[in-house]
């Protein structure tokens, strides 16, 4: 889209501003070029404005200042997305040469391939390790490992069973043999009795009176002896 402006003189700066406006509301541009010939300072003057500045820093689209020759600079340059030294190097960044996209094409296409081969081959790999490993060449290894743990695990449950229960054991027999030890059924087998009143044990002469029904135990029975008299004092 070509969009005449006058690029020189007191009115160029508000031609080109007013030319913007019209470019921003066309819609569907991809870039804006924004060039003049060379020329001294004062032909270039336009293009230093504040307000065609600001224009162009608003822009919607990437805009390329070519603005003069080479050496030339002005403040176009500066907002603009890009700057370039002609118009005509302006318009060979805007448009890239057909031999060199295809060529890129081409590169693109080839770092595709290139990528999905790697891609192929890496699961390639991963399958052919798969279907060699030992899961689909013997799965029987794997349920005797699985059976081999077991059982070691089951003489081990084993061994530590049968040692809690030996200690167990051990525990219960030295408690019974201290029970034992300490039965009024052992002292009675050695020649001593112990006495009760209405099943209640006889703790000293004053539980008793003269005429009292008692019951003695022995070792191998008892006896219900009448109290026919009683002393005080330690015997």
């Amino acid at each position: 889209v070509i969009c005449p402006v006058l690029v020189q003189g007191k009115t160029a700066s508000k031609s080109i501003i007013d030319a913007l406006d019209r470019v921003y509301a066309l819609g569907g541009i991809d870039t804006i070029i924004i060039g003049r010939g060379g020329g001294s300072a004062e032909d270039l003057a336009p293009f230093n404005d504040e307000m065609l500045a600001r224009k162009i820093y608003a822009s919607p689209v990437p805009v390329i200042s070519a603005v003069g020759h080479e050496t030339d600079f002005t403040i176009c340059d500066f907002v603009a997305d890009l700057r370039a030294a002609t118009p005509t190097a302006a318009a060979v960044l805007a448009s890239n040469d057909i031999f060199e996209t295809i060529i890129k094409i081409k590169q693109y296409k080839n770092r595709l391939f290139a990528a999905f081969g790697i891609i192929f081959d890496r699961y390639k790999y991963r399958l052919e390790a798969v279907l060699n490993s030992s899961v689909f060449k013997k799965p029987t290894d794997i349920t005797d490992r699985k059976l081999e743990k077991v059982d070691y695990l089951k003489n081990r449950l084993k061994t530590a069973i049968g040692t809690k229960f030996t200690k167990s054991e051990n525990k219960l027999l030295k408690n019974i043999a201290s029970l034992d030890a300490l039965s009024p059924l052992k002292t009675l087998s050695r020649g001593f009795s112990y006495a009760t009143k209405d099943s209640r044990p006889i703790t000293a002469v004053s539980d008793i009176a003269v005429g009292d029904n008692i019951s003695l135990r022995f070792a191998d029975g008892s006896a219900v002896c009448e109290v026919k008299e009683k002393h005080n004092g330690k015997i």
